[in-house]
C-alpha cells in the first residue's frame, strides 16, 4: 500500500509542477512545486525499486539543469510524469512498459 501511495504523489507532484510551469507560475509557486516534488520523492526513495531511484535521480539532475526555463521545465516534467505512471504500472500491477528509461528521459 505505501508503494501505491508514493507513486500517486509522485504523479501528483510533478503533474502540479508541470501545470505551474506552462501556466507561467512565479518563481516563488514554481520552487515551492519543486520543493513539494523533492519532500515526496526523497519519501518514495524508501519505498520503489533500484531502478526507479535512478529514474528519479535523473529527472531531478534534468529538471535542476533546466531551471529557469519554465518551458523546458514543463516538458521535463510531462515526460517524467508519464516515466512515472509507466513505473508504477509495472511495479504495481505487473504490466509491462510502455517506454525504456532511455525513451523516458530523452
Amino acid at each position: 500500500m505505501r508503494s501505491t501511495k508514493c507513486y500517486s504523489r509522485l504523479a501528483v507532484a510533478v503533474d502540479e509542477l508541470a501545470t505551474t510551469c506552462r501556466q507561467g507560475g512565479s518563481d516563488q509557486e514554481c520552487s515551492e512545486k519543486i520543493r513539494t516534488l523533492n519532500e515526496v520523492s526523497t519519501t518514495a526513495r524508501i519505498f520503489v525499486a533500484p531502478t526507479v531511484r535512478t529514474l528519479l535521480s535523473t529527472f531531478a539532475n534534468k529538471l535542476n539543469s533546466a531551471a529557469p526555463d519554465r518551458a523546458e521545465m514543463a516538458r521535463i516534467a510531462d515526460r517524467y510524469w508519464l516515466a512515472i505512471l509507466d513505473v508504477s504500472r509495472e511495479d504495481l500491477f505487473g504490466e509491462a512498459r510502455e517506454m525504456t528509461n532511455e525513451e523516458a528521459l530523452a
